[in-house]
């Protein structure tokens, strides 16, 4: 039997913390109003959204590991090319793969259409499509590139990396894609960085075209992790649609503004942490319901008490709403796990919306993420896989 579990939304203001200590009720009207300005001008205040309702179906295997000779996937969201005849994008171990079929469930691969680079460039360790736009005949797509800097990270098994996010095009009836160079770099080069336990750089994009159609913006997981902001956060950069999101043509949001430059500008969070415990948040997908006039962002968030513990109690998949596409609501939970692997752990991964229709009261469609129930490169452990649960977001009366 499916159970269904259902998720509200509800925004509060003044729940910030500072340190574990909250503060806001200790501050006079006069402090409030001018930390209200600071938050107005870096862009964290949310508009008032209208609450909306998430119902999960129950957790399927689309498929699963080793199947069709996949391993390790989907390794970022999937993209869709098209439904009818089934075709998408797959990131399966460092590469991206088309898949093909008469349905989504029995899609096959094809061929590999986005590889590493060569040794020395800034893709040579991981060339993964996380997102695309389909315009006039073309596919345009955000790559999660890699360049690895040697050594392992203890936690798991797979290298340290640098990350930075590429820029693919390709024509959408031939469907091979060319590789157009860097288009978003973290503010602190990998040269610069400090030497840490854990990935660095920006990566993980998400592009959508907002609802004016003037601009693509792209959601993006940073961890340049300055001392002023030590955990991993969700930024975001904007270009015009008439640039074709071109190397140059990018601008990230800093301090309420988008005036830095894509490569190496400084970067703000859009997506912070949550209040209620220390922990990080990455791996944006955003989706517009176009009807309901908001966006739903998913993402993952890793809970360092989770972390220590090697449980899963408050980490896993998370979702946040905005009407903007700037401004977002705390994200809220819906599923739990661990979201980044650990080996013989439950992992859960790489979530994105999938919305087949909507309307302005609802919109149904699926949750795609990867997922292993013992993460793994040998048994009895396994890769992650991709799995699903039906999705209803309802629009609160």
């Amino acid at each position: 039997m499916v159970q269904e579990i259902k998720f509200p939304i509800s925004l509060r203001i003044g729940s910030v913390l500072f340190g574990k200590i909250p503060f806001m009720k200790y501050l006079r009207a006069s402090v409030l109003f001018r930390l209200f300005l600071v938050f107005v001008a870096l862009g964290y205040t949310s508009s008032a959204h209208a609450q909306i309702e998430i119902t999960l179906g129950g957790h399927q295997t689309v498929i699963d590991a080793g199947v069709r000779g996949l391993n390790y996937f989907p390794d970022e969201p999937i993209s869709i090319i098209s439904n009818r005849p089934s075709a998408y994008l797959v990131v399966s171990g460092q590469k991206t793969i088309l898949m093909q079929g008469q349905t989504f469930e029995t899609a096959r691969p094809v061929r590999d259409v986005l590889v590493p680079g060569q040794a020395g460039e800034f893709d040579s360790g991981y060339a993964g499509i996380t997102s695309i736009i389909k315009k006039e005949g073309q596919m345009i797509a955000l790559y999660h590139a890699e360049d690895h800097v040697g050594g392992q990270i203890s936690y798991s098994t797979i290298n340290r990396a640098y990350w930075s996010i590429g820029l693919a095009t390709a024509d959408i009836k031939d469907q091979g894609f060319a590789k157009q160079g860097q288009i978003l770099t973290a503010s602190v080069s990998k040269e610069k960085m400090k030497p840490t336990d854990d990935h660095l750089g920006l990566g993980d994009a998400t592009i959508i075209e907002e609802a004016s159609g003037e601009y693509y913006y792209a959601y993006f997981t940073d961890l340049t992790r300055k001392p002023t902001n030590p955990a991993a956060t969700i930024g975001m950069a904007r270009c015009t649609v008439a640039s074709g999101g071109a190397r140059g043509a990018w601008k990230k949001f800093h301090n309420g503004r988008f005036e830095e430059p894509g490569l190496g500008g400084i970067e703000s969070p859009v997506v912070r942490p949550l209040s209620a415990f220390p922990c990080d948040v990455f791996a944006p997908h955003v989706a517009y319901l176009r009807s309901a006039k908001k966006y739903v962002m998913t993402c993952n968030v890793m809970v360092y008490s989770d972390h220590e513990k090697q449980e899963a109690e408050h980490g896993g998949i998370y979702y946040a709403v905005s009407d903007n596409g700037i401004q977002w609501s705390e994200p809220k939970q819906l599923v739990v796990g661990h979201p980044v692997p650990y080996v013989g752990r439950v992992y859960i991964g790489h979530p994105r919306l999938l919305i087949e229709r909507e309307d302005k009261k609802q919109a149904i469609g699926w949750l795609l993420y990867c997922y292993s129930e013992s993460w793994g490169t040998e048994s009895p452990n396994k890769p992650h896989y991709l799995c699903r649960r039906r999705v209803q977001i309802k629009l609160a009366e």
